[in-house]
């Protein structure tokens, strides 16, 4: 099964590059959008303006720790939950929820 899985990614996967503390990574992943039933808007309103609250789901063969950064062309994420998928014995692949971030200022 996870050779399959392997195959699916490396046809259909984003090019996605990770930053952590040990330096940077590409790998390859499935990157969508979390849907939120209760919440109209993909945002709030603070007092220092508009803030994307979004959350992400990044399926990939790899591990992403949490507080890692996950870049995507011009997006940026950060890692806040990184789980691991079974089929019965054998590890499918890592579930990563993200939070969106905007780009750094440069």
């Amino acid at each position: 099964m996870t050779e399959a899985l392997d195959a699916i990614l490396s046809r259909y996967g984003r090019e996605l590059t990770v930053l952590g503390t040990a330096g940077s990574r590409q790998l390859k992943g499935f990157l969508q959008p979390l849907a939120e039933r209760q919440k109209e808007t993909p945002f709030s309103v603070t007092s220092l303006g508009t803030v994307d609250d979004r959350r992400w789901i990044l399926l990939t063969r790899e591990e992403i720790r949490e507080n890692e950064t996950v870049t995507d062309g011009g997006d940026t994420f950060r890692a806040v939950s990184c789980q691991p998928v079974y089929l019965g014995r054998e590890l499918s692949h890592w579930w990563t929820a993200l939070r969106y971030e905007k780009e750094a200022a440069q």
